[in-house]
């Protein structure tokens, strides 16, 4: 996992969690328009980056990696915690747990509630057909 720092000075904190099989950058928008006003941490998710060799393990995991890796950098609050999908549901688990403190939760497409087996079957078969094309290196993944 790395943490990537758009940061200058004492202003309030937003960390972004990208969703799964897309990078951090897809929050470069987001982040170029609130740096200015916010402290801005972007997530790279285990198993999520070529910079660094990790491997995913849990969600709980991932929730708890974040936690450490942002107080180690003193913070102590986050005023803003956005997550997308797999990142949303991270999020909500950081949240969830209370050991840092959230002021505001900001969750898009993020699974929250468990889906039924035949769901779960389904998005397990695309992902992996998904994971498989890439490694291809097909055009249309």
């Amino acid at each position: 996992m790395l943490i990537h720092d758009f940061v200058s000075g004492n202003k309030p904190v937003m960390v972004f969690i990208h969703g799964v099989l897309t990078p951090w950058q897809v929050w470069m928008p987001q982040i170029e328009f609130y740096k200015n006003r916010y402290n801005v941490y972007a997530v790279s998710l285990n198993a999520h980056t070529e910079e660094t060799t990790s491997e995913f393990i849990s969600v709980c995991a991932e929730a708890e990696e974040i936690i450490r890796r942002l107080k180690e950098r003193g913070i102590r609050a986050i005023d803003v915690l956005c997550g997308i999908s797999l990142g949303g549901k991270i999020a909500h688990e950081i949240w969830k747990n209370g050991k840092i403190e959230i002021l505001n939760l900001v969750l898009d497409g993020a699974p929250l509630i468990r889906c039924p087996k035949f769901a779960v079957r389904m998005m397990i078969n695309n992902y992996k057909s998904i994971i498989h094309r890439s490694k291809r290196r097909e055009a249309k993944v």
